[in-house]
């Protein structure tokens, strides 16, 4: 799954980078801060099109109007959904009852194994409900 993360190409039109944003926000922690840029690029092209339709949004292609923030704000939303930090353990939290389940992944320097979870220094990763 990570190799796949990591050879997934860039949108090529405005309606693909809009599934995609709507298909990680939910799971990424602060995904307000991380895809500003692209929220930016996509109000101009709603704005221009006069339409957030996805029929509408396939027309415009990103590859001639992405600059480099775009592309590296890509390149680091592969890296978040797909890679921990050096020098940090994964680790999966659930929960679940008759109705409803979650999971939450999250990361925590790997010198905090032997601590008490109460004191582990976790980071949130993704969130699944």
């Amino acid at each position: 799954m990570i190799e796949s993360l990591l050879s997934l190409p860039e949108s090529d039109n405005a309606a693909n980078l809009q599934k995609f944003l709507c298909g990680i926000r939910s799971s990424i922690p602060e995904y307000a801060r991380e895809v500003a840029t692209w929220q930016e690029l996509m109000g101009e092209i709603t704005r221009s099109t006069g339409s957030a339709k996805s029929s509408k949004l396939k027309s415009v292609q990103l590859k001639e109007i992405w600059k480099e923030e775009h592309f590296k704000c890509f390149k680091r939303m592969k890296h978040i959904i797909a890679h921990p930090k050096d020098g940090y353990e994964v680790c999966l939290f659930t929960d679940d009852s008759d109705f409803h389940c979650g999971v939450i992944a999250t990361e925590m320097p790997k010198g905090d194994l032997h601590l008490d979870v109460l004191v582990e220094r976790h980071e949130p990763l993704a969130f699944l409900s």
